[in-house]
């Protein structure tokens, strides 16, 4: 459970996904809230080597998008809560 004054840090343990210049087929989208509308804070493909990414609030979005044809291993990620200082 997330309280009030915390944020979110989602960290890729291993990331390998298709590759391509604009991660327009295989992706990890996430962005600074609950909905798809809200603010990117990265599109992640290939080897990805951004590997923590952290929220401003308490929610996180994470889309992961595949079109099923060249693949990679896949990715693994932790999630944790950062408590904010008060």
């Amino acid at each position: 459970m997330l309280f009030y004054l915390q944020r979110i840090q989602l960290t890729f343990t291993d990331f390998d996904l298709e590759d391509h210049a604009q991660c327009s087929w295989d992706y990890v989208e996430v962005k600074d809230g609950n909905v798809p509308t809200d603010t990117p804070l990265g599109k992640f493909c290939g080897k990805a080597r951004t590997n923590v990414v952290e929220s401003t609030g308490n929610y996180l979005y994470v889309k992961m998008k595949t079109d099923n044809v060249n693949g990679g291993a896949g990715f693994r990620a932790t999630v944790s809560s950062i408590r904010n200082g008060i």
